[in-house]
């Protein structure tokens, strides 16, 4: 299986600390998020890793080509940040017609990528906790089928999820920058074709300074 990891985004809620490096450059004790992402593929089993980078794209690029040279990781470089949809969009030439795994590299967790499905027809979701940033959600699950309800819903998009490559195709072309969940997600969910799972386990979206110290602080429990 292949995997994406989406490492394009500028990071303007962890300024100042972004005004010089690259959001996937932030250190979680010693370990860099996208160190971290990649080693989670790894251990998953992934052998073709994809990185999306646009801000401060040289940094990123100077990383894993020092740390990971005997690796196959394919770098794409975005002129500007195509947004999440067209960052696959972007992608597709190096995607075959197997379902992949995607993941934001600015997602920590201790969520079990084993319990993903083998493959979908569409996409599949891991579901997280509603955290407090988000006490919303972004959808519910019925029958393991994705439903987003008018107000109150169950769960957020971790922000991991497995996509058939072929819910691209219809995209093909578009113009950048737009969005995989409002653009291309969401059209699927309304027709019942997107399914997804709870995992219960740790996760944070390293979105600010806040959720950054928690993210520290947890791993640094772990280890």
């Amino acid at each position: 299986m292949i995997g994406m990891i989406l490492a394009a985004g500028k990071g303007h809620r962890m300024k100042p600390i972004t005004n010089k490096m690259p959001k996937a450059l932030i250190q979680i004790n010693n370990s860099s998020l996208i160190d971290l992402a990649i080693r989670k593929f790894k251990r998953f089993g992934i052998k073709k890793i994809i990185v999306n980078v646009s801000y401060l794209s040289e940094m990123i690029e100077a990383h894993i080509d020092q740390q990971y040279s005997n690796e196959n990781i394919v770098i794409l470089r975005e002129d500007y940040p195509y947004g999440t949809g067209g960052a696959l969009i972007n992608a597709y030439p190096e995607l075959n017609d197997q379902p992949f795994l995607l993941m934001n590299a600015d997602v920590l967790s201790e969520i079990d990528l084993s319990k993903l499905p083998q493959g979908t027809n569409f996409a599949h979701l891991i579901a997280t906790h509603n955290p407090d940033h988000n006490n919303n959600g972004d959808f519910s699950i019925d029958n393991d089928v994705v439903v987003i309800n008018e107000n109150q819903n169950d769960f957020t998009w971790s922000g991991i999820s497995i996509i058939n490559p072929k819910i691209l195709i219809p995209h093909l072309g578009k113009g950048y920058p737009f969005d995989l969940w409002k653009d291309i997600l969401i059209p699927l969910v309304d027709d019942k074709k997107i399914t997804a799972h709870h995992d219960k386990e740790f996760w944070v979206d390293v979105g600010n300074s806040d959720r950054l110290a928690l993210a520290r602080k947890h791993f640094k429990e772990e280890n």
